[in-house]
């Protein structure tokens, strides 16, 4: 997951044309865009949340064994780089 956050820093900070060496979380935060990790979470519980009120049966069968257990949670130790 690090190199795909480490490539979406550098992208952002090309575009919008700051030095390599300013730190990311301030740039994320001033344009409010999310980090990877954060984007991909959104995406996982928005995915969950419409899943279980969906009403087609097939698409609902053991939804809970689909989502792996703590595989959401950001640990402390995973915190997007600066």
């Amino acid at each position: 997951m690090r190199p795909l956050q480490v490539l979406q820093s550098k992208a952002l900070k090309r575009a919008v044309g700051v030095p390599r060496y300013m730190p990311s979380a301030p740039l994320h935060a001033e344009l409010k865009y999310p980090h990877l990790r954060e984007n991909i979470k959104h995406f996982a519980e928005q995915f969950y949340r419409s899943a279980a009120t969906n009403t087609n049966r097939l698409a609902n069968h053991d939804l809970g064994q689909l989502r792996p257990q703590g595989a959401l949670e950001i640990h402390e130790a995973e915190t997007p780089p600066a």
